[in-house]
């Protein structure tokens, strides 16, 4: 269960008038404060078609403290998301964002 990290996705049309629109597709990382939660950082996943933007497979992992309790370990919070860019292409290889 995460409790302290999440990520919203987010499709934005490019702008364009040609006959297969592009959109970018952004992850937001997000970490949960005493006030709520907070925006880390917006991270490109990918530009795809617009019309046939969808996700194949997504991963949140939320870090967690290092069993040792080295505070020298970075920990890292990551969205890992495979998209569906094209009808044809069907899903590419997922594709890993961090945050720390």
């Amino acid at each position: 269960m995460l409790s302290s990290f999440k990520v919203v996705l987010t499709a934005t049309r490019l702008p364009g008038t040609g006959p297969d629109p592009m959109a970018t597709v952004t992850a937001a990382g997000y970490r949960n404060t005493s006030h709520g939660w907070k925006l880390i950082a917006s991270k490109q996943i990918r530009e795809s078609f617009w019309y046939s933007v969808g996700v194949c497979s997504l991963t949140v992992t939320q870090s967690k403290p290092s069993a040792t309790g080295s505070p020298s370990m970075v920990q890292w919070n990551s969205v890992t998301v495979s998209l569906s860019v094209d009808p044809s292409i069907g899903c590419v290889p997922p594709i890993t964002r961090h945050w720390r």
